[in-house]
């Protein structure tokens, strides 16, 4: 019999986290907000979102091409997935990105409180969406199948392009 013993382990509390990030002096308040709520409680994540200028630069990307949507280009959805499977490191936290994005429109659309977004540094975006919440609950329904067959090793093309393109679907 072996000496082993399972110990399990938990993520660490966003509040938590969150403080001891801010004690080190990490970040703006708003990049220690984003970068907590991604890491899923995982102290190691969340040192990589602040630090990592792949991953500041895709989050710049990602609020440029969420406005790209609205501007009705037939071949967006195929340009975004091809960029996106040349990222595919990057792949789930663009996903998770814009499951957080269209959750912080339909928050603020819904309640109006700005202290329940994650994204505040993107309010003037967020105000300005001009989807109806039905769309919105549409989209992130979608987004979060997606990343399931992603996770079941489902084609990340033909995922990406079918998600895609039912997001510029509400658009239209």
């Amino acid at each position: 019999m072996s000496r082993a013993r399972i110990i399990p382990l938990h993520p660490v509390r966003e509040e938590d986290l969150l403080a001891w990030l801010k004690d080190q002096g990490y970040g703006t308040k708003e990049s220690l907000k984003d970068a907590v709520s991604l890491s899923g409680g995982c102290l190691e994540k969340a040192l990589a979102y602040l630090e990592d200028e792949d991953w500041i630069q895709l989050r710049a990307e990602f609020f440029q091409k969420i406005q790209d949507f609205k501007r009705k280009s037939r071949d967006f959805p195929f340009v975004l997935t091809e960029d996106l499977l040349n990222k595919k490191a990057y792949l789930k936290d663009f996903l998770l990105l814009m499951t957080q994005y269209y959750r912080d429109v339909l928050v603020y659309k819904t309640l109006g409180d700005q202290d329940l977004i994650i994204h505040r540094d993107k309010l003037v975006l967020i105000q300005g969406e001009t989807l109806k919440n039905s769309s919105l609950y549409t989209i992130i329904k979608d987004i979060q199948e997606s990343l399931t067959f992603l996770e079941k090793n489902g084609n990340s093309r033909l995922v990406l392009e079918g998600l895609f393109i039912k997001i510029q679907e509400e658009y239209l």
